[in-house]
């Protein structure tokens, strides 16, 4: 399913793309986005302008796995168990139903289509900019609002050791420059008469190299004896943390500098006290200590002391006390260069232009403004009846419970005989963690940036159906870990899923007012799975398979300015070059964007296989490497 981020313009452009991981160990990679589009006036609803048109979709959407579109809660009651901390269960919630039988909210459309015509024509970026307190949260809420974030900086050797040889104030925060240094350990108690700031010489030889971890001296002397011997310089007990006391693993700190100073300007909100950060980001715990948030009193710090930084640019952007420290970061930091969310209701990028927008910037300086956009959707609507609906028992992993298991109430519906829709208890899993979002690269360690947007995988081994899927999910959740004993999960929630089959048909249309040659043709791209292979993900579970759609047309109408009269294209019925043909005929520009669209749809089914036509829909990670790169 694509979900590349180029326009057609240029085919021939670079694409650029994260390793996909296609060993299964982590469900999801990331894929950058360039800034690749212009700002321009929307056309509105008061007129048909000249060179656009009027144009409707009647479309049908086809589950290729099994789907779980839950945007309705349920009136009965939540009986799901909970897991063995007693954190809130989950959620119960259940499809839309019309008449009996499933639908998909126009919302839900609306959201999946908005998101392929983005990576098709270009969007800003829409991500939650507004500096806001952080709540307390109920059970079962996100509890990461706001636009500040934290993420824990070990990534590829970004945490780096040096000594503060200076800290000032500025007007925004901290200027503080920093000495480079490589670190070494000492892990015997006594140093008889070595004091800070002395030099002592060791041999290679004498050291136990640990890789990407600071060596450690075996032995060494006051003189140099060879001429392999190296100059350290003695620092300090050692002492680490965010409270820098002492530990049993490492007794001393030695030193080497390590490269000219560097410098940088730290936000004032990392110096804040631990109230007002908890104010602006979620702090999280500490040595699963929950009454002990995870915070580092920079304050402390004077010159001379013993740091670690990250630097970006050969700027230092965040520092810390411990190796491990946890940078705090302002989200729109993070948005590439011209890619701000529309603020501007003359100047909107082009998924803007179609689908609306609203300034949530939270400017007092502004009324706000809004743009309802020119797409239109209906309900889509599947076509089997729903029977009406059985209970059933079910087991599932418990380890509260001495058998190992706890028995619990679902529902299931069929139609025509077969079981179309069931609940399926999802496996736990809990919010996603702001530090756990640079794992296999959501942040950029060379740029310093959100590397952009993400795609699923859609590889499969075998069938993706409803039993095939909860059968995975048992798996997943039942699995135990040897050496412990327990069931190997870490997350909170355990959410009702109310999943229905695969190959279930959804009927509707969806439309455009005042629609550009080029956005027609990205609308035939998005809708006919045939021509690319685009596909969308809807519902819950995407990480773990669920929510494969493909989309066919059925039926294409429109009208011109020169002519109200509405005018059809039997799209089953026609040819794909003929239907292609005849539009262009009928609606001069849509030819050639719809060929320069292939172009870039070509180029990214090579460097993306999961795009290609259903012929790889979908694959479940390795469960044991799974939970690793999940629990951490």
């Amino acid at each position: 399913m694509t979900d590349q981020s180029h326009r057609p313009g240029n085919p021939n452009q670079r694409f650029h793309r994260q390793p996909s991981h296609s060993d299964g160990c982590f469900p999801y990679s990331f894929s950058a986005r360039e800034s690749c589009f212009d700002r321009n006036e929307p056309p509105f609803h008061d007129k048909l302008e000249k060179d656009r048109f009027d144009v409707a979709f009647e479309i049908t959407w086809q589950a290729i796995s099994a789907i779980a579109a839950n945007p309705c809660t349920t009136t009965g009651p939540a009986t799901c168990s909970d897991n063995r901390d007693g954190f809130y269960a989950g959620y119960n919630k259940r499809w839309l139903t019309i008449d009996n039988k499933l639908a998909i909210s126009p919302f839900t459309v609306k959201s999946a289509i908005a998101s392929g015509f983005a990576n098709l024509m270009g969007g800003c970026y829409r991500v939650n900019t507004i500096v806001e307190p952080h709540k307390k949260t109920e059970q079962g809420q996100y509890p990461f609002t706001g636009a500040y974030k934290r993420y824990r900086v070990n990534m590829g050797g970004q945490s780096k050791p040096g000594i503060l040889l200076s800290m000032e104030n500025v007007a925004n925060g901290k200027t503080v420059t920093i000495q480079p240094c490589k670190e070494f350990y000492y892990d015997q108690r006594r140093l008889d008469g070595i004091v800070p700031g002395q030099t002592v010489y060791t041999n290679r030889s004498k050291m136990e190299d640990r890789r990407n971890k600071p060596p450690i001296i075996k032995e060494f002397s006051l003189a140099r004896n060879s001429e392999n011997d190296i100059g350290i310089t003695y620092y300090g007990p050692y002492l680490n943390g965010m409270d820098l006391k002492e530990r049993r693993h490492h007794q001393h700190r030695f030193y080497q500098e390590a490269g000219n100073p560097v410098t940088g300007i730290i936000p004032k909100t990392n110096f804040e006290s631990v109230d007002k950060q908890k104010k602006l980001v979620f702090m999280g715990q500490y040595n699963h200590q929950v009454d002990k948030p995870w915070y580092e009193d920079l304050n402390s710090l004077v010159v001379g002391s013993w740091v670690y930084y990250e630097i970006f640019g050969g700027v230092v952007t965040n520092i810390g006390k411990n190796f491990l420290f946890k940078a705090l970061f302002l989200h729109e930091d993070t948005i590439p260069k011209d890619q701000e969310a529309c603020s501007d209701m003359n100047l909107l990028c082009p998924r803007c232009q179609m689908f609306g927008m609203t300034d949530e910037t939270g400017r007092k300086d502004r009324e706000a403004v809004g743009y309802r956009g020119r797409f239109k959707s209906a309900t889509l609507v599947s076509e089997q009846t729903l029977d009406h609906p059985e209970r059933f028992s079910h087991r599932i992993p418990e380890e509260t419970q001495k058998s190992g298991y706890r028995q619990v109430e679902l529902t299931k519906w069929k139609s025509g005989g077969q079981t179309v829709c069931r609940q399926i208890l999802m496996r736990i899993a809990g919010p996603p963690k702001p530090n756990k979002r640079d794992v296999n690269g959501y942040f950029s360690p060379q740029k310093g940036c959100l590397k952009g947007v993400k795609t699923y995988q859609h590889g499969t081994k075998g069938a993706a159906g409803l039993d095939d899927w909860r059968k995975t999910i048992e798996k997943l959740d039942g699995e135990i870990n040897r050496d412990q004993g327990k069931f190997v999960t870490s997350h909170k929630l355990r959410n009702y899923a109310v999943v229905c089959e695969k190959d279930m048909t959804f009927h509707g249309t969806v439309g455009v007012d005042n629609a550009s040659p080029e956005e027609i043709a990205a609308m035939l791209m998005l809708l006919e799975h045939s021509v690319a292979g685009h596909g969308f993900k809807i519902g819950l579970g995407k990480a773990w398979g669920l929510g494969s759609m493909i989309s066919h047309i059925r039926k294409v109408w429109f009208r011109s300015p020169s002519d109200n009269r509405w005018i059809s294209f039997p799209f089953e019925q026609m040819d794909w070059k003929h239907l292609v043909s005849e539009m262009e005929n009928q609606m001069p520009g849509v030819g050639p964007a719809v060929q320069d669209f292939k172009k870039v749809a070509n180029l990214n089914q090579k460097i993306n296989p999961y795009c290609n036509h259903g012929e790889k829909m979908l694959e479940y990670p390795r469960e044991l490497r799974f939970y690793s790169a999940l629990s951490g």
